[in-house]
């Protein structure tokens, strides 16, 4: 908005420039003759010398608006450019989270079917440990009943 003002205020002051050497000359060809010449034509080289220094001011104060332009346009684009650079960072970020996400959902999955299958062995496991227990018992009470049957038999010395 700021620049739409500058740039709308240096053209009315070109426009005004413009227009005013032909303002001063109808007025001064206007005026009688009875003034010399020598006094209009001062008057006329003074008038246009200031209108070349105010034209001459008006396009330093405009080449100056440009460079400023220009400044703040290159600040825009790096900033546009820094703004795309980390969107494309992010959806590189966003992307490896969403694999990485994936994955653990996988070793979460895969995990999870070894604990069971582990649960099961162990399960397993026990049954088979209680069943060797009870045959050690089994057996022991056996060989202690043989034994016992075996003693029994010998006669005492």
């Amino acid at each position: 908005a700021v620049v739409v003002q500058q740039d709308s205020f240096i053209e009315d002051q070109r426009q005004a420039l413009t227009n005013r050497p032909e303002r001063l000359t109808s007025f001064f060809s206007s005026r009688p003759s009875s003034r010399h010449n020598s006094l209009i034509e001062q008057e006329k080289q003074r008038s246009l010398e200031k209108h070349r220094q105010e034209t001459a001011a008006l396009q330093r104060q405009q080449a100056t608006h440009d460079q400023e332009k220009r400044r703040r346009e290159r600040e825009w684009e790096v900033r546009e450019q820094q703004l795309t650079d980390r969107e494309v960072q992010l959806l590189v970020q966003e992307e490896e989270t969403g694999r990485r996400s994936r994955e653990l959902v996988t070793e979460r999955v895969e995990l999870q079917r070894k604990k069971k299958d582990y649960l099961i062995d162990l399960e397993r496991l026990r049954d088979a440990q209680g069943k060797l227990d009870r045959d050690r018992e089994n057996i022991q009470r056996e060989m202690e009943r043989v034994e016992h049957m075996r003693m029994a038999k010998i006669p005492s010395t």
